[in-house]
């Protein structure tokens, strides 16, 4: 009985010590993470800058390849700096130092918000959004974070698109009371074998050489910010027909 004790003992104070090595580390990742993010920027932003100076020049207009060549300057350098801030943003949700401001929120105030922002870019893809509010409720949220999930699966629903596609933007009371947003579109949908990979940061599904951007972790963000709010995220595709994806949050108050 004794030594099963002291085993016992050993092996909690070794699950303690463990423990404490692996938040040192995470502690570590963060704060390197924080510092490279804020040396990339810098220079990321000066080229930017730089490169955005010579297109507005109007002493020294640009030829039509050179203002071709600044524009894939500008936009390769936005990609990156893209991806620097979602690692950076992943790195705080992992390390649990996001920042949330839970407060009882109408979601269709975030979702018409998100509307207005978003149909610039289907536009440019010729997608037509169908959205028909029918639900008054309000939700437990941080209205920024929200926004930035609607807006994201959003976004990739008009990126993962066909030409001349459709979303159905629908909400619904689920049965155990919570309210459920769903985003579906009419895209490519993703292989059944890799669905698992869905969430995992910096996985793109085999779209790393296609002509859609991305950086491989709008998705796995997207995940951590509705579960720190305490909701959930899911989803639906089927290869060649198209995705659903959806968000769920519990009810703070309901009129039908």
């Amino acid at each position: 009985m004794e030594e099963e004790l002291i085993r016992q003992k050993e092996l909690e104070k070794k699950l303690i010590e463990a423990k404490q090595v692996a938040e040192h580390a995470n502690k570590a990742k963060s704060d390197f993470l924080s510092y490279m993010s804020h040396e990339f920027k810098t220079p990321l932003h000066a080229i930017l800058g730089f490169s955005q100076l010579m297109v507005d020049s109007p002493d020294e207009p640009l030829t039509e390849d050179q203002a071709e060549n600044i524009q894939y300057i500008q936009k390769s350098g936005e990609h990156l700096l893209k991806l620097i801030k979602q690692t950076l943003e992943l790195s705080k949700i992992e390390a649990g130092a996001i920042e949330l401001t839970i407060e009882n929120i109408p979601p269709n105030t975030v979702i018409q918000d998100c509307l207005k922002m978003i149909q610039i870019l289907a536009d440019q893809h010729q997608i037509s959004i169908h959205y028909s509010h029918d639900i008054n409720t309000t939700i437990r949220a941080d209205y920024t974070r929200l926004k930035q999930v609607i807006l994201n699966l959003l976004s990739n629903a008009v990126k993962y698109n066909k030409p001349n596609g459709s979303i159905v933007i629908e909400e619904q009371i689920t049965e155990n009371n919570h309210f459920r947003l769903s985003i579906q579109d009419m895209g490519q949908g993703i292989p059944e074998d890799q669905q698992k990979l869905l969430f995992t940061t910096f996985s793109r599904l085999g779209q790393e050489n296609s002509n859609i951007e991305g950086t491989g972790l709008g998705l796995s963000v997207t995940k951590n910010i509705v579960e720190a709010m305490s909701g959930t995220i899911g989803f639906h595709s089927i290869e060649n027909q198209g995705s659903l994806f959806w968000i769920e949050f519990p009810i703070t108050k309901s009129s039908l």
